[in-house]
């Protein structure tokens, strides 16, 4: 058994859960209460399946609202100011998110 073992909090997101564990090189996680009682334990596959869906839903979000931008660019087409248009576009281009590249 392991003294003073690192643990996790109830409130603690899966994200930050994910990211103690693979710093430390951990495949379970203890969790804690606020009485500092064992409530359970994490896995670390259960915490990036869990990281993995919230970051399908915000990525789900922020499509919706990137194909938006994208509506309203085409219905302003070339009759408004080119400032409108250049502001819209680069909305859309820090939307799209960074590559493999950047």
């Amino acid at each position: 058994m392991t003294k003073n073992p690192i643990c996790a909090n109830t409130d603690t997101s899966a994200t930050d859960a994910l990211d103690l564990m693979v710093r430390k090189g951990f495949r379970h996680l203890p969790v804690m209460d606020e009485n500092h009682d064992i409530s359970g334990i994490l896995d670390i596959t259960k915490c990036f399946y869990d990281a993995m869906e919230k970051l399908e839903r915000a990525y789900s979000s922020s499509r919706k609202l990137y194909d938006a931008l994208e509506g309203v660019q085409a219905e302003l087409g070339s009759s408004q100011p080119q400032q409108i248009i250049q502001y819209v576009e680069a909305i859309r281009q820090k939307m799209s998110g960074p590559t493999l590249e950047s």
